[in-house]
């Protein structure tokens, strides 16, 4: 499972940047939580299901700005507040089925490159039946 390939493959905690784009890769996402030196994460454009792990890059520097982009799969459920912890984490969701964010993530002023801070929620996530070329 593509699960195990990222935890089995990859055990060096130095690692900075996992890009794994457009692999048909399935069931739920890795959370990545033991890489405290990961600051980009790219798993768009995958079979990814379940929901957005609240462990996910449990361990990265939390004011290290870090991009994770799951867009593209088949993610669902709320986005979990437990991710508020990465201050200046830019968040790439578009293109799942995502049906909340926890409320605490929209005043994270310094995600998605400050967009939260303008925006609020829709820093983030459109709403359900809007639309933005950038998915939010």
């Amino acid at each position: 499972s593509s699960s195990s390939a990222a935890s089995d493959g990859y055990k060096s905690k130095s690692l900075q940047t996992f890009k794994a784009s457009n692999n048909l890769w399935m069931g739920p996402i890795y959370d990545f939580a033991s890489f405290d030196e990961l600051i980009y994460l790219d798993l768009s454009n995958n079979l990814f299901a379940g929901t957005v792990p609240a462990t996910l890059l449990q361990n990265a520097r939390d004011q290290t700005k870090v991009v994770a982009d799951l867009s593209g799969n088949q993610l669902q459920g709320t986005v979990p507040k437990e991710l508020a912890r990465l201050q200046k984490l830019s968040l790439q969701l578009k293109g799942n089925k995502i049906s909340a964010l926890d409320e605490e993530l929209c005043s994270v002023s310094g995600w998605n490159n400050n967009d939260v801070h303008a925006f609020g929620c829709n820093g983030i996530l459109c709403h359900k039946g809007t639309y933005n070329k950038v998915g939010r």
